[in-house]
Order: C-alpha cells, then structure tokens, then sequence
C-alpha cells in the first residue's frame, strides 16, 4: 500500500480558488478547491473501495489505496482508477476524464448548456439497496465507522430523492415511465447495491488540470453496481458510463480508455499484462511474496464487457441501452498499454501539460509508446503489437511482464475506439472490476489464472443479462413464523410470487429448491449460519458439487455447493432443535434467528467451472418459542392430518393438513372440484360455514407439467394431486369434499383463568449473570405467560416500589433489567413482583431472589 503526494508544477493564475504547491514530479497532483466532491462507498460484496462524484475511484480520502480486497481485511489492491477519453474536434486532439487529477465537476449539463452547480446539494454520489430495510448493515457498519442508524437514514434519503429523471436506472414496478419511491425499486434491477453519480467537464480550469486539454463538452453518467450473494460474481463490481456529447462539436477518432494505477498490497513490486481475447486488463504481484498479502496474492484487473457501438454490416449487432441495434457492434479492448514510474521512456503523461500530456496520453490510446508515438515492439516476437505484455504469466508463454523490466510500481490502459460522436450522440461503455485469489495456497501466478476465469464467467453473466437476475432477487421467498411451546413454524408459502419463483428456467440455471439457515446471532451473517433444512424439487438432482479455487495443478477438486436431499419440496417447516447447541430442544423465551433463500441449479455438466449455483437473498427472522398466554388454546399440531381422500381408479389424492394452528379458524370446510377432460378447464371452490369464500384454487406450477401447487387457507395446506383424465368419464371427475375442524382460542376467559398459574420470572433465583445475557452490561430477568396488558410493579421486602412495567403488546413476555425507576440497579435480595391483568381482573405475586455481583469495567 502506498500514500502518494500529488503536487503541481506550475502555477495557476486563472483562479484563486485553488492552493497551489510544487514538486519535481509532475505527472500526480491532488487538487484542492472550495468545490464539493463527494464520495461513498461501494461495499456490498468481497470488495470496498471509494467512488467519487468526479471521476475519481479506488482511493482513499487520505490519499491512499482504497480498493480493499477482501472486503473487511484493510488490504488493497487498486490505489485509484477512472475513465479517460480521447478525439479530435476540429483537428485538435483533447483528452479529458480522470486519472490523478480529474478534468470533472460533478453535476450534470443544464438545457441551456450551462453546468449544474457542483455545490448543488443534489449534486451527490446516491447510493440504494433494494434491502436496506431490513437487511444486514454489517458491512458498511464496520467498514464506514458509522452507526446502523447513520446508514440506514442515508439509503433512505437517497431511495426517495433517486434522481431518475437525470437517467439514474430504477426497476418499473407499475410500468408508468415514471420514478416512484413508494412503488419502484431504485438501481440496477436485482443488483445488491448501486451507486449513481453525473459529471461533467464544462469547466475549462478544470478540464486542463487533466492534462492540459481545453473541455469536450461531455456529461458522464455513471452507474457502480454489484451482487452479494452469487459465487465468484460478489468478487466483482460493474460500472456503466453514459458519455453524452452536450457540445455543438463533432469529436472524431474518439477513444475511451479504462485507466487504473493498481497497487496489489506493496506499490513497488508490481505487474502488468492483457488477455486479447477476454478484453482484459490485469496486475499482479512480480513476486512470490508480497509486503502487505504475503504469500496468497490477489490479482485485480479490468474488463471491457461492452464496449462503444460502431456502425457495422448488416449481420452485426450490438448491445445498447439494454437493446439490441442491428447493423452495428460493440468495440472491443482495442489496444492495452501501460506506464511505468520514474522510467524516462514508460512515464506517466504530465498532468496540466498539453504537449506532455494530452498527446503522450492519446498516443497510448493508439497503442504507441506515449512519450516517442513509435509502435510497441513484442521482444519474444520483434513484431509491432498494440497488445503490450499480452502473454501469459502463469505458463510463461509470450511477452509478459519482467521480461524488459523489474517489478515496480505499474498503471494500466484498457483502450476502445475509434468512433465518432456527432453532437447530441451517447455512448455507453460497461465494465468489470475483478479481484481473484488472496485466500491460503493461492499465489501471484495462480491468482491471474484465476482472474481470468472470473472474467469469462463476468462475460457470460453479462451475456446473458446476468441470468435475469433481478427476476430471481424480485421472486425470493419472504419468511414467516409461529411461535409455540418449544417448536417454532417457518413458511413462506404466502409469497405471491411463488409460481414466478418455482418456475424459473434460465439459460444455465433453474429453480432447484430452498435453504433454510439458523444463525447465532441477529447479525445475520451467512459465514456464521448453519444449513438446517434444504427442501429441493424431487427430479435426481441432490448434492451440488463445484471445483474448488485450488489451482495449483491440473488436477481439480471438489466441493459440495449444497447438500440437496432430493425429497422434494417444501413452504413451511417445524423446528424443535436448537442446531447450533447440538440439537437440545428449543428453549421457551430464548430468541433463534432463522433465514431463507431459494437457489438455482447448473446442471449442464460441460460448463465444469461456472458457478453451480445461484442463490438469492437470505429473508431473515428472529423468533421466540413460547407456551400459550393466558386466555389462548392451539388444539392441533403441526402436521396433523385433518382430512385425507385416495380414489385408486384416477390415482386422485386430497389431503388437508395443519401447517399453523394459530391460524386454523373452528369451522365446516368444503371444497368442490370442477373438471373436464380439459386440464385448463379444472377449478377449486372452497366454501367456508356455507360461505363461497375463494374461486379458481387451482394453480398450475407450469403449463407443461400438469401438476397442482398447494394451497393454504385458515392455516391448513390443501393439496390435491395430479391425476389422470385419460378414458374417464368428465362426469366422474367432479368430486366435494367436506370436514370439520377445531380451531385456535383467543382470549377466552375460562383458559385464561386457569393458565395464570402459568406466570413466572427467569432465572430465579438470579445469580450475578445468565447466559442469554451478550456482554457484562446487560442484566435482566424475563417474566412469562403474560396477557397482552399488564401492570407490573416490583417491591422490595420493606415495601418500597422500586419500579412500575406497563405492558400492552402481543407478546408473552416482559424483561426486567434489574433497574429502579433511576435506571440504577438493584441490591441482591429478594423482591416481591405485583402483576395487575385489568382484562382478566386477576392479579398474581411472583417472588424473586437476586444476587448481584461487583462489575469492574475491562478497560477504564
């Protein structure tokens, strides 16, 4: 890792805005304006790093690498990267972007052709997640310093004011053309995490602070997103720039270039090099051994998933604007250079210096040597190339990175063109950013191995719209609970996307079954939680194995991706077991913490190193088994078999079951089948207590599978089966069926009375802590089997009220913290706790022995 001091050469007499200093080395400056630029962090998968609303990307406001990889381990990779852009309008060559010193303002390009105030509050990196309700905040937590609170507050500020009408993508949920935040998701649909930001280069100082090119009149649109949860994708995050020329100029022999200064852990120690046929620009460490990684070296590269759009023959086509233009097609890595620093030959272009640095920066753009505009010769082949060390570092084959020169500290350009912009004209350019390796038995070489199969498998997943992902992120399940004696319910049948969900068929992947989690913790981490159930389709696919990142030989191992069972699926499950505590039963009043998710099957065995599977996001709960509170009976069990027909002749079965007694309502149920020989023509009526209550229960999970989705009513799951028409009389295939059952009891005065007994306080006694307590702070007591109101006053022996606990809320249970009414805690003794139930007129006395102990502070 490197902190690099970028000062300037020369003096700027046009403004007195900036403060100017000076330094011999002029090819890196930091500018200081009274300009706000603002940054945040994308940091939703493996990978943090800081994106800035000018360009900038990848380093830290300190001055230092800020692409850290993994996320959450302090050590970098990039120290800082952004795009460039290159052309000649009326003859003269201008280059503008960013790389150590950015030629952009943020804020967009007004309709009078004026630039947006930069200080615009508006004016901002927004940053959205689709989850940022209810998800897990720890990564950014731990990685911004800052509160839940802080964060959450600011996904909301930015999911409401998303500025849409600037361009920013949003998925339409009621398809109006218009953005919504209370119905329409902001950012790229199905992404973890986006980030939008617009730039602009209007400025004419500061578009020669670049390297000393007068402004192009572009707007950049940028559009930074990632996915958590998929495999080898949650090692890469996507950027989408939108260049707009706003000018009334023709830019002709247009380039974009992707450049970076990549540090992997040490600056001084580093390589480059390009894969021609993946777009692909990389680096890696020129030793075995790293300062800062060790000896298990990530590899970091770029990658042109899309690149400009070219006019073409009429059999080509290309990707635009999420379309398809037929006639045309995207460009792709056209040429690959690099920089070397302090080498007089392989310098950095000089920023603010147009001779030095606009043309040596366009000639790198052609593929020439920048300083000289002569061809780059390959020494393994003495043949001109625009591919600089485009061999291959891990079999040491052709023209690679140590050949001519030591490991040192290496920038890198991924270059595309030429195309022509006309005024009005947008181009849209898409590119990846890869990490790969960094973890044990992997080294430097290994790693680029391994970059580039992320990069093929980044290309396919772009290829293929991501495998639709926002379709599967939008259809995850959604957890439910119940909470009973010693036993807790989970379902997510109530999902009404579940068709949508179950019948998911992509080009690689389809629907295979779901994963249900316990975690320790409501922190929700996927690293801590354990695997209970995994209920899969019933089609001979079970465990799901995938090689591991272990690539030291030819020779490929394996691992199980998910340890399916084959048994078929399921919406609802019973839990009794505590799965992290060697299967004791559950405790009453003791919080689990449980997650869903639904995943996706690879079964094309040829594709042997894509992901094998997909998963979407984990829907998490926590949940408290608990006896029944006074004045509530639940007589049925979950599972219990309340009604069950077979008819032999058609293969025809209907069974109703219990899945929630909570909600199972006491009552005469009927349901009558309508068929024909027609399977489309097959309808459910369901009465309740005579009453037609729901129509047209039949789902099919697929028109070509011919099979019924079960239904569920009143907490009961109905499920008819498939059966055979064929050579049976329509007539015959009308059936009713027709049963009684008892039902859940709430507030019933009788049960209540009874049930009051019930009422305790635990532990008691208490001694000096208890286990469910997290850290030396925290002391309470939990009293149970309480109504839903409850006046709670606590006495010591001499009579004294020490503290009142008003109650109204549906749970069962009130916690004591051990404090009088000055949130002082208690002596040790024995206290008398007075409960008042004004709805049930009762009142109950529970005695509670206390012992405290002395708490001394671990740290002062």
């Amino acid at each position: 890792m490197k902190c690099k001091t970028l000062l300037v050469l020369y003096l700027i007499l046009f403004s007195s805005n900036l403060l100017i200093s000076s330094n011999d080395d002029s090819s890196k400056k930091i500018n200081k304006t009274n300009i706000k630029e603002h940054y945040t962090k994308f940091n939703i998968n493996n990978i943090s790093t800081f994106i800035y609303n000018n360009g900038n990307a990848d380093i830290n406001p300190y001055g230092n690498s800020g692409f850290v990889y993994p996320n959450g381990s302090s050590l970098a990779a990039v120290f800082e990267s952004g795009l460039v852009w290159g052309g000649k309008v009326n003859e003269k060559i201008l280059v503008g972007g960013s790389t150590y010193s950015q030629g952009l303002y943020g804020g967009k390009i007004l309709e009078n052709g004026k630039a947006q105030d930069p200080n615009d509050e508006s004016v901002r990196v927004y940053r959205v997640r689709p989850d940022f309700k209810t998800g897990n905040l720890e990564n950014e937590i731990l990685d911004e310093n800052k509160t839940e609170e802080e964060i959450r507050n600011q996904y909301a500020l930015d999911w409401n004011e998303w500025p849409a009408k600037d361009g920013a993508p949003f998925k339409d949920i009621d398809n109006d053309g218009n953005y919504n935040p209370e119905i329409d998701i902001p950012g790229v649909p199905g992404a973890s995490q986006t980030l939008w930001y617009v730039a602009n280069d209007l400025d004419s100082n500061r578009a020669k602070e670049l390297y000393g090119s007068s402004t192009m009149g572009i707007e950049m649109q940028v559009t930074v997103w990632g996915y958590k949860n998929y495999e080898v994708v949650k090692n890469m995050l996507f950027k989408k720039y939108i260049l707009i020329n706003k000018s009334k100029n023709t830019i002709k022999d247009m380039y974009v270039s992707q450049w970076s200064d990549p540090d992997v852990g040490d600056a001084g120690d580093d390589f480059v090099g390009c894969d021609t046929s993946l777009s692909l620009g990389y680096a890696y460490n020129g030793d075995l051994f790293d300062g800062v990684y060790g000896s298990d070296v990530p590899a970091v590269g770029f990658n042109f998933l899309q690149g400009p759009i070219v006019e073409s023959n009429s059999s080509d086509s290309a990707k635009f604007n999420g379309k398809i233009l037929r006639g045309y097609k995207n460009l792709p890595m056209t040429s690959f250079s690099f920089f070397i620093g302090s080498d007089p030959l392989y310098m950095d272009p000089n920023l603010a210096n147009y001779t030095l640095g606009t043309l040596n920066y366009y000639r790198l753009m052609l593929g020439l040597v920048g300083t000289t505009g002569e061809p780059f010769i390959d020494p393994t082949t003495n043949k001109k190339t625009v591919f600089t060390l485009s061999g291959d570092p891990y079999t040491g084959q052709g023209w690679i990175d140590g050949i001519i020169h030591p490991p040192g500290d290496r920038r890198m350009l991924l270059n595309s063109g030429p195309f022509l912009m006309e005024p009005g004209d947008t181009q849209e350019v898409i590119v990846a950013e890869i990490a790969a390796g960094g973890t044990i038995g992997i080294n430097s070489r290994e790693s680029v191995r391994l970059l580039k199969l992320y990069d093929y498998l980044s290309k396919d997943f772009y290829d293929n719209d991501f495998y639709q992902i926002s379709d599967f992120n939008a259809a995850h399940p959604t957890l439910y609970k119940s909470e009973l004696d010693k036993e807790i319910i989970l379902s997510w049948y109530e999902n009404t996307n579940i068709k949508e969900l179950e019948t998911i068929n992509y080009t690689n992947f389809k629907f295979q079954g779901y994963t249900v989690y316990q975690f320790p913790s409501d922190r929700f981490k996927k690293s801590e939680a354990k695997e209970i159930f995994v209920f899969d389709i019933k089609d001979g696919v079970a465990k799901i194995i995938s090689p591991i990142e272990q690539i030291h030989n030819e020779s490929d191992l394996f691992e199980i991706v998910k340890d399916g069972t084959d048994s078929g699926l399921k919406r609802h499950v019973s839990i009794k077991k505590d799965y992290l505590n060697s299967e004791k039963p559950l405790n009453n009043g003791s919080k689990y913490y449980y997650g869903i998710s639904a995943y996706l099957n690879n079964n094309d065995h040829n594709l042997v190193y894509y992901p094998k599977i997909l998963e979407s996001d984990i829907s998490t709960i926590a949940a408290i088994p608990q006896e029944p509170k006074p004045g509530e009976s639940f007589p049925n069990n979950y599972g219990d078999k309340i009604f069950f027909y077979q008819n032999d002749e058609n293969n025809f079965q209907f069974k109703v079951s219990v899945v929630e007694p909570k909600k199972i309502v006491a009552g005469n149920y009927k349901f009558e089948l309508i068929a024909s020989s027609n399977w489309n023509n097959i309808n459910w009526n369901l009465y309740f207590n005579d009453n037609l209550v729901q129509q047209n229960l039949r789902i099919s999970i697929a028109d070509n599978q011919n099979k019924y989705l079960p239904f569920y009513f009143n907490g009961l799951e109905i499920f008819p089966s498939i059966f055979d028409t064929t050579d049976v009389d329509p007539s015959k295939l009308n059936y009713e069926f027709t049963f009684k059952s008892s039902g859940a009891l709430y507030n019933d005065r009788v049960i209540a009375e009874k049930q009051i007994k019930e009422i305790n306080v635990f532990p008691n006694p208490y001694y000096c802590t208890q286990n469910s307590e997290i850290h030396q702070f925290e002391k309470f007591v939990t009293i149970s089997h309480l109504p839903q109101k409850a006046k709670i006053r606590i006495f010591n022996l001499a009579g004294h009220l020490i503290r009142t606990i008003n109650k109204d809320d549906e749970s069962q249970f009130v916690r004591w913290d051990l404090t009088n009414e000055s949130y002082f805690w208690i002596a040790s003794g024995v206290y008398l706790i007075y409960i008042e139930m004004p709805d049930l007129k009762e009142t109950k006395i529970l005695k509670l022995a206390v012992i405290m102990e002395d708490v001394v502070p671990d740290f002062f």
